[in-house]
């Protein structure tokens, strides 16, 4: 489906630069059925987090740490 390339980015990815990204996090109830998996690059799996969202899209709605 996206090859070697990440299924958020679309960043050409070395063996060595692959994740495996869960589309529903498993924190979240998601499993590791096929339908539910696809390939990232470390960067955009790990910026992720168990969100349901994009990381693009995370990015946009995250609110900056403030310390009172």
């Amino acid at each position: 489906m996206y090859g070697n390339h990440c299924c958020w980015c679309g960043k050409q990815m070395r063996r060595s630069e692959r994740t495996i990204e869960h589309l529903v996090p498993k924190s979240l109830g998601g499993s590791n059925s096929l339908s539910n998996l696809r390939l990232a690059c470390f960067s955009c799996n790990n910026s992720r987090g168990n969100s349901l969202l994009p990381p693009q899209i995370r990015k946009t709605f995250e609110l900056p740490n403030r310390s009172y």
